[in-house]
C-alpha cells in the first residue's frame, strides 16, 4: 500500500501538468513602479509606465517594492468544453507568507488576489471582448523567517514575473478535482481502515484508465471521460452499492477553494478586502 499511495500521488501530479495550454496570445505589458494611493480608479493612472518584457525581473536586487502592470488583450472566443484563464506567476514557490502577492483588476474592478500558490484567473466570461487588465504587485520581503527555505523568499534567483493567456479543458479539470479531493481526504483516515482502502484503490483504478502518452490527443480526451465516469460512480455516486467486500464510501464534501487572501502588505494600501476565488 505504501508504494501505491506514492504511485497515485505521482500520477495525479503528472496529470495536473496537462490541464492548461497556452493560446500563444502575445501580451504587450507596461509597468509603473511605486505604491498606489488608494482609494483611486486604477484606469485613471496614466503616467510613469514603461515597457516590461514578459518574464523579466520585478525589481533587480530590490525587495519590498510595489508596481502596477498594465496590458490590453483581445480575449479569444472559447471553444466548447474549454475555459480561458490568465496566468500571472513568478519564479517563486512555497509558502506565500512574505513572497510576491498581487491584486488583479479588469478595467476598474478588483477581480482576484494572487500569490505564489494562486496564479490562475478564469476570464472565460470576457471571451470575445477587448479588456484592459491591471496587476498591482508586491515582490516580497527579503527577511529570514523561523520556518526556513519553504517560506523564505529566494533572493538568489530574484523575482521574475510571467503573464500568459491559457485554455483549460473542462472535463480534465473536473477529473483532476475528483482525484485530488479524494486523495486529500485520505489524510483524515486511518491507513488500515476499509474506507481508506476503498478510496485508494478507486484512485488507482481511475488513474489506470488514463492515457497520458499523447496529451491533448483524441485518445487522451477519451480516456479522461472514461476515467471521470468511473471515479464519479465509484466515489461520488449515490447509487454505488459497493462490491460486497468493502462497504461503499461516500466522500461527503468537495474542497472549496475560497478564502480571503489579500495579505497584510495590501491591507495598508487598499480600502477593502474580498474573497479570492481561484480555479487551478
Amino acid at each position: 500500500m505504501y508504494g501505491l499511495i506514492h504511485r497515485v500521488y505521482r500520477l495525479i501530479d503528472d496529470f495536473s501538468l496537462f490541464l492548461y495550454k497556452e493560446t500563444g496570445t502575445e501580451l504587450h505589458i507596461e509597468k509603473r513602479d511605486g505604491k498606489i494611493n488608494f482609494p483611486c480608479r486604477i484606469s485613471e493612472i496614466k503616467d510613469g509606465y514603461e515597457v516590461f518584457q514578459n518574464g523579466d525581473f520585478f525589481a533587480h536586487n530590490q525587495y519590498d517594492r510595489y508596481a502596477l502592470f498594465r496590458f490590453e488583450v483581445d480575449i479569444p472566443m472559447s471553444t466548447k468544453g474549454e475555459e480561458l484563464f490568465l496566468r500571472i506567476a513568478t519564479n517563486q514557490d512555497g509558502h506565500n507568507m512574505i513572497k510576491p502577492q498581487a491584486l488583479l483588476y479588469v478595467d476598474d474592478e478588483a477581480l482576484q488576489g494572487l500569490d505564489v500558490n494562486h496564479t490562475y484567473v478564469n476570464v472565460t466570461k470576457y471571451a470575445g471582448q477587448r479588456k484592459i487588465f491591471y496587476v498591482y504587485g508586491f515582490n516580497g520581503r527579503a527577511v529570514k523567517t523561523p520556518y526556513g527555505a519553504f517560506t523564505d523568499l529566494n533572493t538568489e534567483t530574484g523575482v521574475k514575473v510571467f503573464f500568459s493567456l491559457q485554455t483549460r479543458d473542462v472535463e480534465s479539470a473536473d477529473l483532476y478535482y475528483n482525484l485530488k479531493t479524494a486523495y486529500d481526504h485520505l489524510a483524515f483516515l486511518a491507513e488500515g481502515s476499509m474506507e481508506y482502502q476503498k478510496i485508494l484503490y478507486s484512485l488507482s483504478d481511475t488513474l489506470s484508465l488514463l492515457d497520458l502518452r499523447e496529451p491533448n490527443s483524441n485518445a487522451y480526451y477519451e480516456s479522461v471521460k472514461k476515467a471521470n465516469v468511473f471515479i464519479k460512480e465509484a466515489l461520488y455516486s449515490q447509487s454505488y452499492e459497493g462490491n460486497g467486500e468493502i462497504p461503499p464510501t461516500r466522500i461527503p464534501f468537495r474542497l472549496r477553494c475560497s478564502h480571503r487572501h489579500f495579505h497584510e502588505p495590501f491591507y495598508k494600501h487598499t480600502t477593502k478586502s474580498r474573497p479570492s476565488l481561484f480555479c487551478l
